[in-house]
């Protein structure tokens, strides 16, 4: 039988459910594993005469909107903040309950509203890791379900996006990086 399968492929296997980070610090257990979408938009490029399958060298990667997704079984006050972007926690007379305000609608994110240092990673059967980057990004919890017979599930979306400052910074840059490191994101 034909395979692709040869002496390294062991160790080079991913493994584990994977761990989101944000800001260095693990970000809850997940159920069902981490999702990563490159969001790539690519276009080729139209011509007369052009045949369906189009040419080489005349696609372009027209954008991103870069995504990781994940289901998660473990939330406490701070953690549901973050994914309101924009929120406010005030807490009433005694300390409880918190009470997480989301930001009023038709008010702009702030930079302050959105997250810095996201990171997936994932360990390889040879102990490096896979990190998918993502600097700035906003989360959002896309739904939040409860379980008659086991733990309450919310979904959520950590979407890259480019800080508009600095040097550096270009339109067009891919606002995520894939690292491959010997080891999971340090200070």
């Amino acid at each position: 039988m034909l395979n692709a399968f040869n002496a390294t492929t062991k160790s080079k296997l991913l493994i584990g459910p994977g761990v989101i980070y944000l800001a260095l610090a693990k970000f809850g257990v997940t159920r069902g594993g981490i999702a990563f979408d490159p969001g790539r938009q690519l276009r080729s490029i139209e011509f007369d005469g052009r045949s369906s399958t189009g040419v080489v060298g005349l696609d372009v990667v027209d954008g991103y909107e870069p995504t990781l997704k994940a289901t998660v079984i473990e939330l406490d006050d701070i953690q549901l903040a973050r994914l309101e972007p924009g929120a406010t926690i005030t807490a009433a007379a005694g300390g409880n309950p918190k009470i997480i305000r989301p930001k009023a609608a038709n008010t702009p994110l702030a930079d302050a509203d959105y997250l810095s240092d996201v990171r997936a990673v994932i360990e390889q059967a040879n102990g490096k890791f896979v990190r998918i980057h993502f600097p700035r990004a906003l989360a959002t919890i896309d739904s939040f379900k409860t379980n008659p017979k086991g733990e309450a599930e919310a979904t959520i979306t950590f979407t890259a996006k480019l800080l508009a400052a600095g040097p550096d910074f270009s339109m067009d840059a891919a606002p995520y990086t894939i690292e491959y490191a010997d080891a999971v994101p340090t200070a």
